[in-house]
């Protein structure tokens, strides 16, 4: 695509060319005149070069320190100004477990960012920023009128390289990104909830989280990720809007769920189920979900919400049956009608909440880190139990190394006191991490129990932790 649209900007300049007068012509004829065609290349020149002007002052380079595991690495990224008081939008996947986060503004100053809330479902984050002068605020078009074909310009900081602009098009809207989604749990699992905008203006490492902007210099978008030359994906400014908005007000994101794992409705199985309408196919119902209750069954395909059709012969179809429960309110009802059984049958759910997805992380001074067991960990583990705390990673030379505490481990107590949530293990740990010498837990391995005492005071950390 990208190939031939430059192929066909060459053309269109050379039959432009083709209009000057001759090399031979008169030396009195000599100063080219623009046929009407250059004149044409010549504004969108000067369109392009005020547009990128304008926006640049809006752009920020950012440098994260990630922590995974025992590793830290350095990860390089862009960021969009929000407003004058230092609020910038960005990538998750950029300040995802950062230990540090640098912002270098256009003037090259750097400033330390704090994290305000992330959303990885959009891989949207803000950070904040204590600007020392206000900074410049963009302008936030409307992503819903931004059209297929249209020209486009995004900005960032690839390899470094400080504010790149990047000239393009439109390539299509609403893209889910299936090799990244899976079909469990579509209404509240899935890796990506965006319907992005696929753009051929390159998003290269460092370029992801700065803005994409049409030629009357509106931001419609920020970049997120490329795949390829000439393949990339950029989230809707709506939706950072709503996202961001929510982040500002205290994080909240309120995502509807009913707890259904749905899947397309392909031609084939659409004439196996005897399903003439078209429609989504319930795969499974969560138990004990807003859906189980209103009697879902697997099987199911869902023909109508509220009245109005839906259906699905493909992921991205599948996306936008999602984001009709994802955008209700918990606490809204629900009439659907679904074919089962070759029979139609009416059902009202009553939205729930979206379970958390996020599992929060705690790293301790005893050589290993654990996480809240989330319904997702509940269920990718095949625990029994959301009672206790999953031990995410575990330091060789530690406490917990040594004493053979495995990655995976449930820890069920803490010197007999029962650990049932992550705020029970903290409290503990915060009682014991300063002045225990020993420390016995007992943990739950697949489906053992067994006891491990850390030699606290033994094998102590090689830097303290933080937080």
């Amino acid at each position: 695509m990208l190939m031939k649209y430059k192929f066909r900007i060459l053309l269109a300049l050379a039959a432009a060319i083709a209009t000057l007068p001759p090399c031979h012509a008169r030396a009195a004829d000599a100063t080219p005149v623009l046929s009407e065609q250059l004149r044409l290349f010549e504004n969108l020149q000067e369109v392009i070069v005020q547009v990128s002007s304008r926006v640049k002052p809006w752009v920020v380079h950012i440098e994260a320190v990630q922590k995974r595991g025992d590793q830290k690495y350095k990860v390089l990224g862009s960021g969009l100004i929000l407003d004058a008081k230092g609020h910038i939008l960005t990538n998750h996947h950029i300040v995802d477990e950062a230990r540090l986060i640098i912002v270098v503004l256009p003037d090259s100053t750097k400033l330390e960012a704090s994290l305000v809330g992330f959303d990885r479902q959009t891989d949207l984050a803000l950070i904040k920023i204590e600007p020392r002068k206000p900074l410049p605020v963009p302008v936030l078009g409307d992503s819903n009128t931004a059209s297929v074909g249209e020209w486009i310009i995004a900005v960032g900081n690839p390899y470094g390289f400080d504010r790149t602009v990047y000239f393009g098009i439109v390539s299509g809207k609403g893209r889910t990104l299936s090799s990244l989604n899976s079909y469990q749990d579509a209404d509240s699992g899935y890796e990506f909830t965006t319907d992005f905008i696929q753009t051929d203006a390159s998003i290269d490492p460092g370029s992801s989280g700065g803005p994409l902007v049409n030629l009357r210099g509106e931001v419609i978008g920020i970049n997120s990720m490329g795949m390829g030359r000439g393949m990339s994906f950029t989230i809707p400014i709506n939706t950072v809007k709503d996202v961001a908005g929510k982040l500002l007000a205290g994080g909240d994101l309120g995502r509807g769920w009913i707890g259904l794992a749905i899947q397309p409705l392909t031609g084939e199985l659409a004439v196996y189920f005897g399903a003439k309408d078209g429609g989504v196919l319930v795969s499974d119902v969560v138990k004990d979900s807003p859906a189980d209750k209103a009697g879902f069954r697997q099987g199911d395909i869902i023909q109508e919400l509220d009245g109005a059709a839906v259906a699905a012969s493909n992921e991205e179809e599948l996306n936008k049956f999602s984001s009709i429960i994802w955008a209700s309110n918990s606490g809204n009802r629900i009439k659907a009608r679904a074919y089962r059984d070759r029979k139609s049958v009416v059902l009202t759910v009553i939205v729930g909440e979206q379970p958390k997805l996020e599992a929060r992380e705690v790293e301790t001074g005893w050589g290993f880190n654990v996480k809240e067991i989330t319904r997702n960990i509940y269920r990718d583990y095949l625990l029994d139990s959301r009672e206790g705390v999953l031990v995410s990673f575990v330091e060789a030379g530690t406490a917990g190394g040594e004493a053979r505490l495995h990655e995976g481990d449930i820890i069920q107590t803490i010197e007999g006191t029962p650990m049932a949530t992550l705020a029970d293990f903290e409290k503990q740990y915060a009682r014991l991490k300063d002045t225990a010498r020993q420390v016995l837990l007992m943990v739950k391995r697949r489906k053992d129990f067994l006891f491990v005492l850390l030699e606290v005071d033994k094998y102590k950390p090689k830097t303290a932790p933080k937080g």
